[in-house]
């Protein structure tokens, strides 16, 4: 990054870090600048997402997540990531379609994980 302040491999590594450390908002922020840069880049989005649920924006985090499966529709930890958002909004069927999805792609530790956390957080009625 000294060499090149706008690197996006770099950027989107020191995100990952700062997730690690709970330091949201700067993760958030190492994702959006690669993001806004490369808005195909399915890993700055999803980083970005996970970065902006762990503020609890979960809105956004969706959105994030949900551009991240746009961009690359079997990127599970993505789908996981929405899910997660989706649910804490109470938007049941949105959840249950990621977690669809992800029974689709064979993520059982994380369809299970996300299973769980819907029943949770958007019960059904």
């Amino acid at each position: 990054l000294q060499i090149d302040p706008e690197y996006g491999p770099a950027l989107l590594r020191l995100g990952l870090v700062y997730n690690d450390a709970r330091r949201y908002e700067e993760s958030a922020q190492c994702a959006r600048r690669v993001a806004e840069r490369e808005p195909t880049n399915a890993a700055a989005h999803a980083l970005l997402a996970e970065a902006l649920y762990g503020q609890e924006k979960f809105e956004e985090a969706a959105v994030s997540a949900e551009s991240a499966v746009k961009v690359s529709p079997n990127f599970s930890v993505a789908l996981y990531t929405a899910g997660l958002a989706r649910a804490s909004l109470r938007q049941r069927d949105v959840a249950l379609a990621h977690l669809d999805r992800l029974r689709q792609l064979n993520s059982p530790a994380l369809a299970q994980q996300l299973s769980e956390f819907i029943d949770k957080k958007a019960p059904a009625k």
